[in-house]
């Protein structure tokens, strides 16, 4: 999932989401901060491996930056088909 237009330089980025990931191959959740262009500038942990069978929130502020900035979410999923990953009730918006 990435942001539809990107934020504004110099203006403060508030990320949160609920998130489950259950499953004995799980991968891992990340927030991924990029350019216009699309190049990736940094990227933010969320979650690795299984974190049980329940809900957890997480939520972070992204300083201000020096250019616009795309938002993306990404999942990876286990390979085993009962490694499972989802995210919901996501809100990225300026602080």
């Amino acid at each position: 999932m990435v942001t539809p237009n990107p934020f504004p330089a110099g203006e403060q980025i508030c990320v949160g989401l609920w998130y489950h990931m259950y499953g004995k191959t799980m991968g891992n959740l990340s927030i991924e901060i990029s350019d216009q262009s699309g190049t990736l500038k940094t990227q933010m942990l969320v979650a690795y491996g299984s974190q049980g069978f329940e809900w957890n929130y997480w939520s972070t502020v992204v300083n201000a930056l020096t250019f616009d900035a795309l938002i993306a979410i990404t999942g990876v999923c286990g390979a085993w088909k009962r490694s499972d990953i989802c995210f919901d009730d996501v809100l990225i918006d300026l602080c």
